[in-house]
């Protein structure tokens, strides 16, 4: 079983772990080292839903909870023509084009 996302294939082939661990595990996982890097899958899982879904609606939480999620989804808006940006989106198979987001 692999996930069925680009950044989330990106982020299980960084965390050198397997998606599920058949039999005693029932429900994948992708393992990340921190609560930023946490934030940072996030956060262009998200882009990458917005790119797919270009007239979908979200709600997102508030609070302390989500905090590196907004922190990275702020820091790639603002920085989407930067070089690490532009590299990040590369590494994990985004397309580079902003459209609408």
């Amino acid at each position: 079983m692999e996930p069925g996302s680009k950044v989330e294939s990106f982020f299980l082939k960084k965390s050198g772990k397997k998606f599920i661990y058949k039999p005693t595990e029932k429900i994948p996982v992708i393992q990340v080292g921190n609560i930023p890097e946490l934030g940072e899958l996030t956060a262009f899982r998200f882009v990458e839903w917005l790119q797919a879904n270009p007239e979908g609606v979200v709600s997102l939480p508030t609070g302390k909870t989500p905090e590196y999620f907004i922190y990275w989804f702020t820091h790639i808006m603002k920085n989407w023509d930067k070089p690490e940006i532009r590299q990040k989106l590369k590494n994990t198979n985004l397309i580079p084009k902003r459209n609408r987001i």
